[in-house]
């Protein structure tokens, strides 16, 4: 009945097989009365090799003293040889078999489920991520070790509580944590929120929580379960990144000056030449005694005038210069473009382009960094002057239109160069990607980092017509979500 047999006739055979106890036995059947040897001593020699290996015992003495003492001994089962009985014994045979692979299942499954919540535990370990199960219906939350190390405890220090939970978040995050739980549970969506948590010694750490709520039979929520990812490294990475990049976009402003300086100092010249050229006059005109009180007015008026006149390219110039954080205000688009083209109206000039400036109706002031999107003028224009270096002095032209639409405000830079190649198109806007022998490949990017910190978009395509480049970003009427230039998509 699918038994293979082996036989010890002898205490010298049984010991001799004792060896083999790991590889080539599933079952011993032993007598209780052995020539020397008892059924309790075959139950020890065994249980000292292998705590597993089924025994059956098979005695002749109906004794339940006997029985008891074999079952202590660790016998699986007994079998009293009656007639009556002893037919039983296949069924026995096949029943401690069954028995003994059912426990080695549970071992097996129970040893699979240990390796696999290993294995879990090292992966979330390795993801900063930790577990949580809420029961609703208590109150009581249950928090892996991780999940209490990401909050700054100790494994088993947290005590359950959700006033302890809650009291580890950020104050100004609090509120908006507890509106997005709500919210999770009322409309049963996914709990998602990245927020602040402060350790108890006081250090603040990033954390994303997700989780779901599950329900009971009558529709309500009975317990909520879930994850918390400690991404405090991204957060720092990411404020290094802005810093860095802020320090780039000032760097680079930098360098648009220094290509413009020239201009700039003639533009600052041309103002105090002519102050000093009306001082001189009304000097003169003072020592010939023709310097009327009509006559000095009018050259005190002009002398404000250029006075006036150099102020403006000096402000210009400081608040292009200027490496301070980010700063909203109200500020009239139409005046920011007027302002980056003074900037460059000598480069403008040099470079014989016409420049146009088509100012859209009744645009509202926008909330942004005016020194920003300055600068992201300044270089789209000095991008559209470079750019038409090869073209006849006749048909350089460049036109900027600001342009209002629906929550939003357009701002179109249109040059009459060659164009951008199909095959840069996609590149544009890449890091150090740079067609001019003199680029640094940084100012495009830099400038749709600036346009996106502000909530828009920078775009560049090729004009209709055929020939030249379009430059077109977008920024939204009200407050943007403003970050420091350059912060990760």
């Amino acid at each position: 009945d699918g038994f293979v047999l082996t036989q010890a006739s002898s205490r010298a055979d049984f010991e001799a097989a004792l060896s083999r106890l790991d590889t080539d036995f599933d079952l011993i059947l032993t007598d209780f009365n052995i020539l020397g040897f008892t059924g309790l001593n075959v139950l020890h020699a065994v249980r000292a090799r292998r705590t597993d290996l089924p025994v059956i015992v098979v005695t002749g003495t109906g004794s339940e003293e006997i029985a008891v003492a074999a079952m202590k001994a660790g016998a699986s089962d007994y079998v009293i040889k009656t007639p009556q009985h002893i037919r039983r014994l296949p069924t026995t045979i096949r029943n401690v078999l069954a028995h003994q692979r059912a426990v080695a299942a549970q071992v097996d499954a129970a040893a699979a489920v240990r390796d696999a919540r290993a294995r879990l535990d090292m992966a979330m370990e390795a993801g900063r991520m930790g577990a949580f199960d809420w029961d609703l219906t208590t109150g009581r939350i249950v928090w892996s070790g991780q999940h209490e190390r990401i909050f700054g405890l100790a494994p088993g220090e947290f005590d359950g509580r959700y006033e302890t939970f809650a009291r580890a978040i950020d104050p100004d995050d609090l509120p908006v944590v507890e509106r997005k739980i709500r919210d999770a549970r009322e409309h049963r969506t996914v709990y998602e929120h990245e927020f602040r948590v402060v350790w108890p010694d006081r250090s603040v750490h990033w954390i994303i929580g997700r989780g779901r709520f599950l329900y009971d039979g009558a529709g309500d929520a009975a317990r909520m379960t879930g994850v918390v990812i400690d991404v405090t490294p991204r957060r720092e990475a990411e404020e290094a990144s802005r810093g860095l990049q802020t320090q780039v976009a000032h760097l680079l402003r930098l360098n648009l000056l220094s290509q413009i300086a020239s201009g700039l100092a003639h533009e600052i010249n041309q103002p105090l030449t002519a102050i000093s050229n009306f001082v001189g006059a009304a000097v003169r005109l003072h020592e010939d005694g023709k310097l009327s009180t009509d006559r000095g007015a009018d050259i005190l008026r002009e002398i404000a005038s250029q006075a006036h006149r150099a102020g403006e390219i000096v402000r210009r110039l400081r608040n292009f210069i200027r490496g301070k954080p980010a700063e909203l205000a109200p500020t009239d688009l139409n005046v920011m473009v007027s302002d980056a083209l003074g900037l460059l109206s000598h480069e403008l000039s040099a470079s014989r382009v016409k420049a146009r400036l088509e100012p859209g109706a009744r645009i509202p002031k926008l909330r942004v960094d005016a020194v920003q999107i300055q600068q992201v003028l300044v270089n789209l224009i000095q991008n559209a002057i470079d750019a038409m270096r090869d073209v006849p002095p006749d048909r350089r032209r460049l036109t900027i239109a600001t342009i209002p639409s629906i929550g939003q405000v357009i701002v179109r830079v249109t040059d009459s160069g060659p164009g951008i190649a199909p095959q840069n198109l996609e590149h544009v806007f890449e890091s150090f990607f740079s067609t001019k022998d003199h680029g640094l490949g940084m100012g495009l990017n830099i400038s749709r980092s600036i346009v996106e910190s502000h909530g828009g978009s920078l775009t560049a395509a090729n004009a209709a017509e055929g020939t030249g480049a379009v430059f077109e970003f977008v920024l939204p009427i009200g407050d943007p979500p403003l970050v420091d230039p350059a912060a990760p998509p």
